[in-house]
């Protein structure tokens, strides 16, 4: 298997819209209390990924094998914190048809290049605690836990 990395481009949309189906499948079934069970990607927002974020997308000949979405961002505006430029991944999935084959790996290592070349201290994303295939993968990666964020049903 030959995986080929490159920017996403609108003619994508379909390929992307699939992954992201079972993205949101996946927390749909964890967390019914948060996500609603309707479309994860309408056209227009991800036009709006494609000008706003890197969209990197993995293909094995011309089939879809993952994707990530990764922005650098300034650091948050306040005077206690160091100024610094970050990258933040909104999202990295693999098809469920290419995972545990180093493809995410893969697209994590090329959105890491790319954020660093442009001048990033650090790559930060958010994981939700009850997907711990996630957790382990990007531990595995190098990732330590940078903040909890708690929450107390009421």
């Amino acid at each position: 298997m030959n995986i080929l990395i490159r920017e996403a481009a609108e003619a994508d949309f379909p390929a992307i819209h699939e992954l992201m189906r079972q993205v949101h499948q996946l927390h749909l079934e964890s967390r019914p209390d948060i996500y609603r069970d309707v479309d994860p990607l309408t056209e227009e927002y991800y036009l709006t990924m494609l000008s706003d974020s890197t969209v990197l997308l993995a293909l094995d000949g011309d089939r879809a094998a993952g994707f990530c979405v990764f922005q650098i961002r300034p650091s948050y505006s306040n005077p206690l914190l160091v100024p610094r430029k970050m990258a933040f991944m909104d999202d990295l999935c693999v098809h469920s048809d290419y995972r545990r084959q180093g493809i995410g790996k893969q697209l994590f290592e090329a959105a890491c290049q790319m954020s660093k070349d442009e001048g990033a201290a650090t790559l930060e994303l958010m994981v939700w605690s009850f997907n711990e295939n996630a957790v382990r993968f990007y531990e595995e990666l190098g990732m330590t836990a940078k903040n909890l964020t708690m929450e107390l049903k009421l």
